[in-house]
């Protein structure tokens, strides 16, 4: 089984092509705000390395986040876009399970966090991955520290980001990964997704929908603004 996996929920794009024996390309690339752009041409890039085409894909996968809420948006669009014009599976895939994947074989509990701003991460915890056993949270890190009792593996760029709050909070409990396993990348993806469509667990791309957590500064802000409006007449 071939499959394609893409990933845009933070500043990193990341493709990648795998069967069930291994991962045939990898193309990860930091990409800022310019996912709209890039997407398309790194999906083609992979694809021309591999020689393959989008029609020899069996499935494919994507990040639904949480992250970015525009870099989301794009990926999950543009891959129910494929999926419905080839009429493939998808595997929907959250963004921090990939990430703790990554350290499935670390022999500690693994909790991994990205940078939500507002001084708070979005977080799961994993024992071991890809267990996870806790919800998806955004939460700041004296919140998340209150539910991480023994060491623990921290993982993502929210453990860049607030590595002072965390040695506060978590002192000797955090035990902070590398930074290369920060990136949110497809080869994690194609690995759990490849295991659910195995049991015969993909999703129906037409209710496949991202994982935000919380909900867009933008639409709070209006609103606020519009019941503030009301509250005025």
């Amino acid at each position: 089984m071939k499959i394609l996996a893409v990933d845009t929920s933070t500043h990193i794009a990341s493709v990648a092509i795998a069967d069930d024996r291994s991962v045939s390309a990898e193309y990860t690339l930091e990409v800022t705000n310019m996912h709209t752009a890039r997407l398309i041409p790194l999906i083609d890039e992979v694809l021309r390395y591999t020689g393959c085409d989008l029609k020899q894909m069996d499935a494919f996968a994507v990040g639904l986040g949480p992250g970015s809420f525009t870099g989301v948006r794009i990926g999950v669009g543009t891959i129910k876009s494929i999926c419905y014009a080839l009429q493939k599976p998808v595997v929907g895939i959250c963004t921090l399970d990939a990430i703790a994947f990554g350290l499935k074989d670390a022999g500690h509990p693994v909790c991994a966090m990205l940078d939500a701003r507002r001084n708070e991460v979005y977080a799961a915890i994993y024992n071991p991955p890809p267990t996870r056993c806790s919800e998806v949270m955004c939460v700041s890190i004296e919140r998340l520290a209150e539910q991480i009792i023994q060491p623990c593996l921290l993982v993502g760029n929210g453990v860049r980001a607030y590595d002072e709050q965390i040695q506060t909070f978590l002192g000797s409990r955090a035990i902070c990964a590398e930074p290369v396993f920060d990136l949110p990348r497809a080869s994690m993806l194609t690995q759990l997704a490849l295991s659910r469509l195995r049991s015969g667990k993909p999703d129906d791309f037409m209710a496949l929908t991202p994982i935000y957590v919380r909900r867009p500064e933008a639409e709070v802000q209006y609103e606020t603004g519009r019941l503030g409006k009301k509250a005025l007449i």
